[in-house]
């Protein structure tokens, strides 16, 4: 009798919390989510999780906090470049036209381990386990758990202390490695795509003279994708096929080692993962095997 009573109070307890999860997730979509392409699509259960936890949407929050602080203008780098005198400034502006004229065409091919000692990989903890498992000695890694492209020139990389604008300042760049947006997936893809193109243009603005190329974020296994409404197989080939329409094949590139760790319907093998999300250590030499094989150098 006794274990009858206490599994109908656990049923009521259930009920009852289910009942003021979803009262709370439909007060938090007329009120704080409301109008908000970010969050549009997702289920009202959902919402008190991210308006609680998801770094995302507090990412974005702090963003828009410090844009509004500034007087709405965006973060900006810090300068490097000197000051010109008004005198000098028709003579930098010859020598700007100057170069563009001298273009460089790129192209795909094999490149040996001394072509990253100039790059930058910006990444989640994906990119992480590279710099862990398998590193290009020389190479730069800005990378985290939990990073996004929102707030990303805020916030300090896996040391705890370094911070992206301030390796953009020290070191010139030829080459800068992106790979983000599995923390985000859950996001507006609009929105989401907009602040990828928004990134890009301050790194172009803080490296002039690198090549970005954005890497397609690594899909996940199929029991991962069918257990969330978001983080799915399919959401992160749209995304990555809209990234993809951010190169312009002159100065941003985009590759994709999804053919490297993916079956034929396009999940993350199971036995390269095992959590769905993150490869195993000893994969992430294939990783880097497979950037060396698609370097993207001066055409001849």
């Amino acid at each position: 009798m006794r274990k009858k009573k206490t599994s109908a109070t656990l049923v009521v307890l259930l009920a009852v919390f289910m009942v003021l999860l979803y009262l709370f997730g439909f007060l938090l979509s007329q009120f704080v989510f409301r109008g908000d392409p970010m969050y549009a699509d997702a289920p009202i259960p959902a919402l008190p999780y991210i308006f609680l936890f998801d770094s995302a949407y507090h990412d974005r929050l702090a963003a828009e906090l410090m844009q509004a602080e500034s007087g709405g203008a965006e973060t900006s780098l810090p300068e490097t470049e000197a000051e010109t005198e008004p005198g000098e400034a028709e003579t930098v502006e010859n020598q700007a036209e100057t170069e563009d004229i001298s273009h460089v065409t790129y192209v795909k091919g094999k490149v040996t381990e001394d072509y990253f000692a100039d790059a930058l990989f910006i990444g989640d903890s994906r990119t992480d386990g590279l710099y862990l498992y398998s590193p290009f000695e020389g190479a730069d890694y800005f990378s985290g758990k939990g990073m996004t492209v929102f707030g990303l020139f805020d916030k300090v990389g896996r040391d705890g202390e370094t911070r992206l604008p301030d390796l953009l300042a020290e070191k010139d760049y030829e080459k800068i490695y992106l790979m983000l947006g599995i923390n985000e997936i859950g996001t507006n893809l609009d929105l989401l795509v907009g602040q990828f193109a928004s990134v890009i243009e301050k790194l172009r603005e803080a490296e002039p003279d690198a090549i970005i190329v954005l890497q397609g974020s690594l899909s996940v296994d199929e029991k991962t994708s069918s257990s969330t409404w978001y983080l799915t197989a399919e959401r992160i080939r749209e995304l990555n096929g809209r990234l993809s329409e951010l190169a312009d094949g002159e100065t941003v590139f985009y590759i994709d080692a999804n053919e490297l760790f993916c079956d034929e319907k396009g999940y993350l093998k199971e036995d390269f993962s095992g959590d769905g999300v993150h490869l195993y250590a000893k994969y992430y030499t294939d990783w880097t095997a497979w950037l060396m094989e698609n370097g993207i150098i001066p055409e001849a």
